[in-house]
């Protein structure tokens, strides 16, 4: 009798537990896609938007974290994958300044004086997936002010979102978080 009540308690709050465990994925996903914008752009305005290449000043088409790449499904687009020589990683740029933009100056009231990170503490990790953020860099140089926007795959680890449009909407399960400096 007791195992049949604990087999039953068991069958009843297992789906409540996963229902719980996937929400909170999606409220960290789109936690850290925000926190991830918000130090991309502040790391923009202090080096002039100029997101530096390895040979120099170039353009990056997407920056990406740490993580497995997604897949690109129906009404995704391959862009957010983007060519080994357009592809930045966020924590070369966000934390150790891997391309070493040159230090802020120490006048405070200089505006895109420089490198002044880290801009995120530890690191640019996976989504809660396993998969890699993605942010679009072009968007910087969009004409519409200082935004951009981040990217995870969502749990079904596939991209489903276009890479460029006007308010921007997240295709199937896609996290997508688009972030203005004036946000």
């Amino acid at each position: 009798m007791v195992v049949s009540a604990v087999s039953l308690l068991g069958a009843v709050a297992r789906p409540v537990v996963v229902d719980y465990v996937n929400q909170a994925k999606l409220v960290r996903a789109h936690q850290d896609a925000h926190t991830i914008g918000v130090a991309f752009l502040r790391f923009a305005d202090d080096v002039a938007t100029q997101v530096r290449m390895p040979k120099g000043w170039g353009t990056y088409d997407v920056m990406v974290s740490e993580g497995e790449e997604p897949a690109v499904g129906a009404g995704g687009d391959s862009r957010w994958l983007a060519s080994s020589e357009r592809i930045g990683r966020l924590t070369e740029h966000l934390v150790t300044n891997g391309p070493q933009y040159a230090p802020a100056p120490a006048q405070l009231n200089m505006v895109r004086a420089g490198w002044r990170g880290p801009y995120i503490a530890n690191g640019v990790g996976a989504d809660p997936w396993g998969h890699r953020y993605a942010v679009n860099v072009k968007a910087l140089r969009s004409g519409r002010g200082l935004d951009t926007v981040v990217l995870s795959a969502g749990p079904n680890g596939v991209i489903e979102t276009t890479f460029e449009g006007d308010g921007m909407i997240a295709g199937g399960d896609d996290v997508v978080a688009l972030v203005s400096s004036g946000s």
